[in-house]
């Protein structure tokens, strides 16, 4: 029995009027307790020379609604070689959800194709499938500046028919996850290369006697689709034109449910369908976007066909999940369907259609709505970047809406979705998302494992700072872990901070939020006995005789560019070559300006080079010495000591010092005694430090002498800012800051913690400088701003100046409303005459 239902808006609003408790606490139990997050870049353009910089706007969102911000606040943000090591990587902070950050290209680096990433820590809990990233290319740079020439390319042209072999692949998948045995099944099927590649091929539907059932093919996607009823203990294969290779396709189910999805532009079309004696009984159909449960429909007894008929205006927007449950809960057919944003394109138009040379010019912006009276576009976050057409070449990825709509949901990214989504006819565009998705899989989870998150441990954990890790291990052994206690010492300004280790001996100091890269030292020490593993009152007196290292997150390893991520089938390979020598054209007009009028010497009489140097020196020891003022009582430059050459150890650089006494304890142990220092019980011993941090006597006098470069002798009340008493003083002592002072001690790490990136800010250019009215002005990027915020309105105006050069410049801007709403629009304008 056949049944439609035709559900209007009421069932829509959300997970309430007919929900199942059960069904529903799953999805909610899934996000209190994995809290997915989403990351998205926008880069200025999407094609580099080597020697320029790569500006990034980063949008970090909770996985579920979009709404900026989240609980990490550390952004890594990578690119990765066709080799997959990773070029370059930095850490920046996310204020609010939303940052910027920058990767500047060595001159040298290798032209090609490479990868930008962004991620927080906690995403790699989903795998690696789950983090943003996008194609890149870059030519070579400037060759006086030592940069390469482009290797050649071996890549097959895309749009190209490629010869159908033996080695062609065929991957089939029946909607809903299984076809079933005398029921209409529509099948989706992947025609590819063995790298990958995708391929437009015909073919024959066969039976399991030879018969063919129907013609088959793919488009240049590689995409096709077919449908046919299949016959309980029949087989069927397909075999492509031109070659005998046959392909299986996956047995039907002798019974069991099969779920259909037909999208149109207006209404969404479920079918569901059954051959078991029971029909549709106890079943329950489930629909979630993110998560978030939008309708719940239990089945009728005596159905054994369903139509259920959505309107499309009444679903928010994203990948809808289909899951239909049978009667003991279990999940038995699902499908994926895309429903397109009702409004996404930001308005983006230019004060005039045509702007002079080095002219003021203006961009005026205003966020997408649907009912003005109840959106609040008050602080829409806007990205904007202005380019010379010359400037708009390069790989086209995600936009957006594309990335948080679509491939931040499913299991591999649909290439080129801009186009897919948002060009060419409504009706022809939904049919070709529809066919992506049936090859697409919801990444997030599977209901299976939604029972078990109770137990979830995350591998990685949520960072809203940065840690420093390391771990403890024995001195003898680096492989056996020593549990025990650290200590953190900022040489700089004495910032200190203890943590323990766990019992693997892996120990981190965080969270910490800084901007600036500085050297720490790490001290580990120790108690024997199960019992004081976890003691918290080991300190610094105790067992010293440990192993420190560092350890970091594992790399991340992408998955590597296939031609489609790097061209669109629409783009002809002359065009994209001719496009590629453009931007190469235009940055090394760019890149010879820079480097003529930036890179100017001026030639400095060598006495003042030498005290520059002299000072610069002393700069540095004062800096380092900042705590006393940076003005001792004493100082020895070692290297300038006429002892030095004998000197076995401090004691012999200090003896005969004037002020500084060596002398004997009560048990007889050599001791200093600063003269004038003492206490009412006769004569008291200074305090010892080395590089800013109070060490013991034993250790300065241990200490080869070939790794100090100064040492300071700091009485009285100076001594007061390093923890000194008034009555004894200090003798501090400073290691050199590069190789020369690295010294492997036991408990010992001296290592830098690196802060996150600063936030730069886009340079622009003022022609009112008098260094800058006879240089050309020929950025490749005119224009750029990472984080925009608008009025209560929804808009926002840009203000900025042209340069010279002449033609079309197009304008990209993209972002996010308050609620979680992502929007894009493009504009373009001349400069000079046509």
């Amino acid at each position: 029995m056949s049944k439609y239902l035709f559900l209007a808006l009421l069932f829509l609003l959300g997970p309430g009027l007919l929900a199942q408790a059960s069904f529903s606490k799953l999805l909610d139990n899934y996000y209190r307790s994995y809290f997915p997050e989403k990351i998205f870049v926008h880069t200025d353009k999407s094609v580099y020379a080597g020697g320029e910089t790569i500006l990034a706007a980063v949008y970090l969102v909770d996985g579920r609604y979009h709404l900026p911000d989240s609980v990490s606040k550390t952004i890594y943000l990578e690119l990765h070689d066709a080799q997959e090591e990773t070029v370059s990587r930095k850490q920046i902070y996310a204020f609010d959800g939303h940052t910027s950050g920058s990767i500047s290209l060595p001159a040298n680096i290798l032209p090609g194709y490479y990868q930008l990433t962004a991620y927080t820590s906690y995403q790699r809990n989903s795998g690696v499938n789950t983090l943003f990233r996008k194609a890149i290319k870059i030519v070579g740079g400037l060759k006086e500046s030592g940069g390469i020439v482009a290797p050649a390319e071996d890549i097959v042209p895309l749009n190209e028919a490629l010869a159908v072999n033996d080695n062609i692949s065929l991957r089939f998948f029946a909607e809903g996850g299984d076809c079933v045995a005398g029921i209409p099944c529509r099948v989706a099927f992947v025609a590819e290369t063995a790298n990958g590649e995708p391929l437009a091929i015909e073919a024959s539907l066969l039976d399991g006697e030879g018969k063919i059932e129907d013609s088959v093919f793919t488009e240049t996607t590689g995409i096709g689709t077919f449908t046919y009823t299949p016959v309980a203990g029949k087989s069927y294969r397909v075999v492509p034109d031109g070659t005998p290779k046959a392909f299986e396709l996956p047995e039907a189910l002798a019974s069991g449910i099969h779920l259909g999805v037909e999208v149109a532009t207006d209404t969404v079309r479920l079918h569901l369908a059954t051959n078991t004696e029971t029909g549709l009984e106890d079943a329950t159909l489930l629909l979630h976007l993110r998560g978030v449960n939008i309708f719940t429909q239990a089945i009728p007894e005596e159905s054994t066909e369903l139509n259920i008929m959505l309107p499309v205006p009444a679903l928010p927007a994203g990948v809808i999940v289909a899951t239909v449950f049978d009667g003991a809960g279990q999940p038995v057919a699902e499908r994926l369907f895309f429903v397109p944003p009702a409004r996404s394109e930001l308005f983006v138009q230019p004060s005039a259609e045509r702007y002079d040379f080095r002219a003021p010019a203006k961009i005026q912006l205003a966020a997408p709505y649907r009912d003005a009276a109840a959106d609040s576009l008050a602080e829409s976050r806007i990205s904007l970047s202005i380019l010379p057409r010359a400037s708009t070449g390069g790989p086209k990825g995600d936009d957006i809406r594309t990335w948080l709509l679509l491939n931040s949901d499913i299991d591999r990214p649909v290439q080129h979705a801009p186009e897919l989504l948002f060009a060419g006819d409504e009706a022809e565009r939904a049919r070709r998302t529809d066919e992506f998705l049936l090859t697409r899989a919801w990444r997030r989870f599977r209901w299976p494992d939604l029972g078990l998150l109770d137990d979830f441990k995350p591998d990685y954990l949520l960072e809203p700072g940065l840690y420093l890790r390391g771990r403890m291990t024995k001195l003898e052994n680096e492989n056996v872990a020593r549990p025990g206690k650290l200590f953190l010492t900022r040489m700089e300004n004495g910032f200190t901070a203890q943590t323990m280790s766990d019992e693997e001996g892996y120990f981190a100091f965080g969270p910490i939020i800084v901007f600036d890269t500085f050297p720490v030292m790490i001290q580990g020490r120790f108690k024997f006995g199960k019992k004081n593993r976890n003691n918290p009152d080991i300190d610094l007196e105790d067992n010293s005789n440990v192993n420190l290292k560092r350890v970091e997150l594992d790399p991340v390893i992408l998955p590597p560019l296939t031609a489609m991520d790097m061209r669109s089938p629409a783009i002809k390979e002359e065009e994209s070559e001719e496009e590629e020598n453009d931007y190469a054209e235009i940055s090394r007009k760019a890149l010879t300006v820079a480097r003529t009028y930036d890179s100017l010497i001026i030639d400095l009489d060598v006495v003042d080079i030498t005290a520059a140097r002299i000072d610069q020196e002393e700069e540095v020891r004062q800096e380092r010495s900042k705590l006393y003022g940076g003005q001792p009582d004493t100082r020895i430059v070692v290297a300038d000591n006429p002892r030095i050459r004998t000197a076995v150890n401090i004691l012999d650089l200090l003896r005969g010092l004037p002020g500084v006494q060596l002398t004997k304890n009560v048990d007889n142990e050599d001791i200093i005694v600063i003269r004038g220092n003492s206490g009412i019980n006769g004569p008291v011993e200074p305090l010892y430090f080395l590089d800013g941090v109070e060490t013991r006597f034993e250790r300065l006098v241990n200490m080869p002498v070939r790794i100090i470069e100064f040492i300071d002798v700091v009485k009285g009340p100076r001594a007061v800012g390093l923890g000194a008493p008034p009555t004894g003083g200090a003798i501090v002592a400073y290691t050199y800051q590069d190789e020369r002072g690295r010294l492997k001690e036991a408990g010992l790490l001296e290592t830098e913690f690196q802060g996150y990136q600063k936030v730069r800010e886009f340079a622009t250019f003022d022609a009112s400088l008098p260094e800058n009215r006879n240089r050309p002005d020929l950025r490749t990027t005119l224009y750029w701003v990472a984080d925009l915020r608008t009025n209560k309105r929804g808009r926002v105006d840009v203000d900025f100046v042209t340069s010279d050069q002449r033609g079309l410049f197009t304008v990209i801007a993209q972002g996010l409303r308050k609620d979680g709403t992502p929007f894009f629009g493009s504009c373009e304008f001349r400069v000079g005459e046509e």
